[in-house]
């Protein structure tokens, strides 16, 4: 179910200094990258307060200690933050390389590859009214068609994927493995409106006075909510590749359950560097602070006391 690249990138600290040890180094490592990288995407794309902002809303974001945690978050933001980046200052060959490592790292690296992919087709000039204009959709292929070492780098990012699917294939014969192992951590493919109503209806069938309430159900389906919503400011203050990626990164884990959404959505960069931009506002910067700070202390000491979060 978990896919090759960070478990590879904590088995080179691991002889030194213990597997635990490594993978909290790998994690901040990638974290201290992702924040570099962020930083400057959002400076690209906005101005330097905002991506300090950005990359502070990032970190103290209520399920932001997953960054730190032996988990691939640090890992996937690292190269899609990247691939981005790379992909705005149509550096090709290193979005593409960066892709194929995000794709290496987590299934839904595959987004990437699909939003890097609509920057390169906008940047040669793609846009809707090309379908009514035949003189100019020529144009417009004839620009892509002749730059041949983007396309080349488009080429990559389903390497990664690819290069697992092998090793799923030879060494278990199910190059889809990862896939349908699924079930072993209660997802199955019946649709986000399925699984809402299903997790919804578990929440208000709880005991409220006595044994297990799912209090994470809210949150996950808060955070889901809140990140469809907030994907349409994403497409009309960023751009569609940003809202591609963020709707596409939301549904497609929520199509086999909402658990742990509040941990996927850390890592939609987009929506942070919206709220950065936003941020200049004082008092909206104080109330997010405010709160992202207080839900992390909580979330993060419920964690460490081994409380499932996301």
């Amino acid at each position: 179910a978990f896919f090759p690249l960070y478990p590879l990138a904590v088995s080179l600290f691991a002889p030194a200094v213990g597997t635990l040890a490594a993978g909290v180094i790998v994690s901040n490592l990638f974290l201290l990258g992702a924040l570099i990288l962020l930083y400057r995407l959002t400076e690209l794309e906005f101005d330097a307060d905002s991506a300090m902002r950005t990359i502070t809303y990032l970190v103290i974001f209520p399920t932001a200690f997953f960054f730190s945690a032996v988990y691939t978050e640090s890992t996937f933001l690292f190269f899609a933050v990247g691939s981005f980046y790379f992909a705005r200052r149509r550096m090709w060959a290193w979005a593409g390389l960066f892709a194929m490592l995000c794709s290496a790292s987590r299934i839904v690296g595959l987004v990437v590859w699909v939003a890097i992919g609509l920057e390169f087709l906008i940047s040669h000039g793609w846009q809707m009214a090309l379908l009514r204009r035949p003189r100019s959709m020529r144009s417009f292929l004839h620009s892509v068609l002749h730059d041949r070492l983007g396309i080349a780098a488009l080429t990559l990012p389903p390497l990664g994927v690819m290069s697992y699917m092998a090793f799923l294939a030879m060494r278990f014969g199910d190059p889809v493995a990862f896939s349908t192992v699924q079930s072993a951590w209660g997802r199955e493919l019946v649709g986000p409106i399925e699984l809402l109503r299903r997790d919804l209806t578990g929440l208000m069938g709880g005991d409220w006075l006595a044994g297990d309430i799912w209090w994470h159900v809210p949150l996950d389906v808060g955070a889901y909510l809140a990140a469809l919503l907030l994907s349409v400011a994403v497409w009309r203050r960023l751009g569609a590749p940003y809202a591609v990626f963020v709707v596409l990164s939301i549904l497609l884990p929520s199509a086999s359950g909402t658990g742990s959404i509040a941990r996927y959505v850390v890592v939609l960069f987009p929506i942070f560097m919206l709220l950065g931009a936003w941020g200049r506002r004082a008092w909206l910067d104080r109330g997010l602070t405010i709160s992202f700070a207080l839900l992390l202390g909580v979330f993060a000491t419920a964690f460490v006391n081994w409380v499932f979060v996301a």
